[in-house]
């Protein structure tokens, strides 16, 4: 729009008009140097590609299972073996199973007599003082579980199944079988807490079976004597 613009000319008073004169975005750029151009180019792409990668690891997570279970060793000892499952609707590997454990606390209350680890990954024991537990950290950098794998850890040690199964006797407030995991070795990347699931020791399911087949034994006893009576 014109701008007026009043001039007293000594004779009277004279207004005169000035049209504003447009500068294009187009005609702006263009006297950019050339070099600028390109950085900004090149800037936007990285910026776009950090955005994407970003968006992506945050959208990867673990899904994934623990069980444990125990057979007795002799001495009072029991062997402990911890199966991870990582699930197949987990979008993230696993590098990093610790078991009895949180950030900043171990859980167990004595240390475990031997541990094992299977191809391409290290165990160790964790303790940090008279005023911690124990637990047991499994990690890799060079084999870690895809979705759909399944791998299995163990240790042995004093500690019973039923102690275990419960609190710790070092931080009550949390459960024995509190387990972490990592996608990245360690305590990086996308992560899970989960609780260990116990599966009974085979010689406890085997008694379990024989006490239900007594008592559908017992069942159909039963029944045959009544009916024996009646005639």
């Amino acid at each position: 729009m014109p701008v007026s613009k009043r001039h007293n000319s000594g004779k009277g008073m004279m207004i005169r008009r000035y049209k504003p004169t447009a500068v294009s975005i187009r005609s702006f750029a263009s006297v950019l140097p050339r070099r600028f151009a390109i950085t900004a180019t090149k800037t936007l792409a990285c910026l776009l590609l950090t955005f994407v990668t970003t968006r992506a690891v945050q959208a990867a997570s673990i899904d994934a299972s623990v069980t444990i279970s125990s057979v007795t060793a002799g001495g009072g000892v029991f062997d402990y073996t911890l199966t991870l499952n990582n699930l197949p609707t987990s979008t993230s590997s696993i590098e990093t199973l610790w078991y009895s454990w949180i950030p900043g606390a171990d859980f167990m209350s004595t240390n475990p007599i031997s541990t094992f680890a299977p191809s391409g990954w290290a165990a160790n024991v964790e303790h940090a003082g008279p005023s911690d537990g124990y637990s047991v950290q499994y990690t890799t950098s060079t084999a870690p579980l895809s979705p759909n794998g399944s791998l299995q850890f163990g240790f042995s040690s004093f500690i019973t199944p039923t102690e275990l199964a419960g609190h710790s006797p070092i931080f009550s407030i949390y459960l024995e079988d509190t387990t972490f995991l990592y996608s990245v070795s360690v305590e990086s990347g996308n992560s899970e807490e989960l609780t260990a699931e116990t599966i009974p020791e085979p010689s406890t399911l085997a008694l379990v079976a024989l006490g239900t087949i007594a008592g559908v034994i017992g069942i159909v006893s039963r029944k045959l004597r009544s009916r024996i009576s009646k005639q």
